[in-house]
């Protein structure tokens, strides 16, 4: 039917899509959602004795390796417009008995003919179909020659291995699209986009893409899902300034003591590292469910805390009393939001999604299935856009009185007020009970007042705080010094060169100081976690004079007592599109679309002077992205939508750090 012919037809349609759309976002645009694209999958082996590392063995055995992979990309390909996403999964049993499923075979490579491999890198088939639905050709490899002598190599040989192995692959498909060849002759010829790579680590296969990515010019974004940590070398930490992400799960039982989150700790304040930080706690994921295979396959899939860290703890265990763990498909639904948002963000340019990875939006994606609390976010701005006021690092010591930018700092009636670092912040607790290898600032107090505060003096040449949007900071509760089961809370306040002062109270913008959930002996699952407080300056009264802070004060007067531990206080300024910005707005300077209804080419009007870069996406009523965030062309002045069935969508425009958007009605 034509569209046109009933115009109060479609004038209500519109209306009521105008009503869903502004419902729609109200918050962030849901990242989890499967685009539009067709998926299609293959798989190359080229043998399980391809690749030789060279490097021998104490009982001297050479490590080889297989160059197996399964691939997911768009049915349709598009001339060089397919990043690459390469997926390493960790160490896992290699092999299993054919007659005895439950015998599995941890070492031993190739199998042999009475066994089965098992096939680890096809256990993330969620995240291959979901990128490839994006536009992304997605490679997830075999590192099972890696698995089965790793732990016989000395030092980090087995993460040198990996690393090694995924580079070969990556020339694979360097090769393959400049060349055509291979096992797909010339369908992906001339089809990726071979220097927009990103990597994706689970467990040991995290230490083989943060290695990798030091060295590869062509990788633009790292994530680690779970890594292990297991040699603590800050040169083989994934440093490279490009975007990084970490992942962990609060009850991963493999890795109890989250120890991949020293990989975002250490990136913080290194001088090589300029680019964004990112992680995300997912409060009820343990390590396995990750892996699809981990999780159901015959061999050697189970629930790994409770099959190493026992039933009884009263939050991880599937049988504990205050239990919160995860389905397998909550925590795959999960990770596919927020390996999403990352990935379409740092390598497609999707801005929309800051929100949810700069701790701005504290919803997490419809799609994850997660409540409110169950998925917390670290941040680290870029180096260009955040000002430090207070790192509490090495350079502070236990009795510093000034903090980074040279002001004094103040305090009154603490009871607790020391830098210090890791375990030596409390006595008695393990490394599973404080994962972070930093240093941080020790909060305590007792008693509510006004007068109980910690406070940081801005100098006079860093008193101007009108061109930043936030201040922030990561904070977590010390369980072992604060009453049990008890959220903690306090103020921010801003205090201007009058003596005008305003406070914002931590519950308002942040959960990050929630007490531990879990058993908090030492086996238990109750551990400090440290999640970014994030408060925009907006939040504070207008009447403060902006371009002259004089002070950023702590005041503890919401709770009667408590301890904290506090890091990373800084100012930043994100280019950003807040969860707010994105709705209609008539204050936005209109960009025309025409025609509209349009049969399938749209037309921009708008003045070349003032938009100097234009981004333009395309979204469907169910929330998928049809056309990701793309750049306008120089000169470009339209885009086509004919390969896309009749319908109403959104398009969104943005340009100048602004947001616009509109309805675009499609017919045949």
């Amino acid at each position: 039917m034509n569209i046109l012919k009933n115009i109060k037809t479609i004038t209500m349609m519109v209306w009521l899509i105008s009503i869903a759309y502004t419902q729609l976002y109200a918050q962030t645009p849901d990242p989890g959602r499967n685009g539009s694209f067709t998926v299609s999958t293959d798989e190359y082996d080229f043998g399980n004795e391809w690749y030789s590392h060279g490097t021998q063995t104490a009982d001297n055995r050479t490590l080889k390796a297989e160059a197996k992979a399964r691939i997911y990309y768009p049915t349709t390909l598009s001339t060089g417009a397919h990043s690459i996403v390469f997926i390493m999964h960790g160490r896992h049993p290699v092999c299993y008995e054919a007659n005895n499923p439950t015998l599995f075979v941890g070492q031993g490579w190739p199998c042999e003919a009475n066994q089965i491999e098992i096939p680890s890198y096809r256990g993330y088939d969620y995240l291959g179909q979901y990128l490839a639905s994006h536009g992304y050709l997605v490679v997830s490899i075999g590192v099972n020659g890696a698995n089965n002598i790793d732990d016989l190599l000395s030092g980090a040989q087995g993460m040198s291995a990996r690393t090694l192995l995924l580079n070969h692959h990556i020339n694979f498909w360097k090769d393959w699209n400049t060349n055509g060849g291979g096992p797909f002759g010339d369908k992906f010829k001339n089809k990726l986009n071979v220097s927009n790579i990103g990597v994706i680590g689970h467990s040991r296969g995290g230490e083989g893409v943060g290695l990798h990515s030091i060295f590869s010019s062509d990788v633009k974004a790292v994530l680690t899902l779970a890594p292990t940590n297991l040699f603590f070398v800050p040169s083989l930490f994934p440093k490279k300034s490009v975007p990084y992400c970490n992942i962990t799960g609060y009850c991963d039982g493999d890795l109890s003591d989250q120890q991949g989150v020293a990989y975002y700790d250490s990136r913080r304040y290194d001088s090589s590292v300029t680019a964004p930080s990112h992680s995300i706690l997912l409060t009820g994921a343990n390590h396995n469910y990750f892996n699809t295979l981990w999780t159901t396959f015959p061999a050697f899939a189970f629930d790994d805390w409770d099959e190493l860290q026992g039933t009884t703890d009263s939050y991880c265990s599937t049988g504990g009393s205050g239990n919160r763990r995860f389905t397998a498909a909550t925590q795959r639904n999960a990770a596919k939001a927020y390996i999403g948002a990352f990935f379409r963000r740092y390598l497609g340019n999707e801005t929309q999604f800051d929100p949810i990875l700069q701790a701005d939006d504290r919803t997490p994606p419809r799609s994850s299935g997660l409540r409110s609390n169950e998925a917390l976010v670290s941040y680290h701005p870029a180096s260009d856009k955040r000002l430090e006021i207070n790192r509490y690092d090495q350079s502070r010591s236990t009795s510093s009185t000034t903090n980074t930018l040279g002001g004094q700092v103040n305090q009154s009636q603490l009871t607790t007020n020391t830098v210090c670092e890791d375990l030596s912040c409390v006595s008695g607790i393990t490394r599973r009970q404080m994962p972070h290898e930093t240093y941080q600032l020790n909060v305590g107090w007792r008693g509510r007042s006004n007068r109980t505060w910690y406070e940081n003096k801005i100098p006079a040449a860093n008193k101007n705080f009108s061109s930043y949007e936030n201040i922030m900071f990561r904070a977590a509760v010390n369980f072992k010094e604060s009453s049990p089961n008890r959220a903690m809370n306090f103020y921010v306040e801003l205090i201007d060169g009058s003596g005008n002062s305003d406070k914002e109270l931590i519950s308002t913008h942040s959960q990050a100081l929630y007490f531990p959930p879990g058993s908090t002996g030492t086996s238990g699952s109750a551990k400090v976690m440290h999640n970014t407080v994030k408060i925009p300056l907006s939040s504070f009264s207008s009447t403060l004079d902006f371009t002259n802070i004089t002070a950023v004060r702590f005041v503890f007067d919401f709770n009667s007592n408590g301890n904290i531990f506090i890091t990373d206080l800084m100012l930043s300024d994100d280019a950003q599109s807040s969860a707010k910005d994105v709705v209609l707005a008539e204050s936005l300077e209109v960009i025309k679309a025409y025609p509209n209804p349009t049969k399938g080419r749209l037309n921009f009007n708008f003045p070349d002077q003032k938009y100097q870069q234009i981004m333009y996406s395309v979204i469907d009523m169910q929330g998928r992205t049809v056309i990701p965030s793309t750049k306008l062309q120089k000169g470009e002045r339209s885009i086509s939508l004919d390969r896309y069935p009749s319908g109403v969508y959104i398009l969104q425009l943005q340009s100048d750090n602004k947001i616009t958007t509109d309805l675009i009605v499609k017919e045949d």
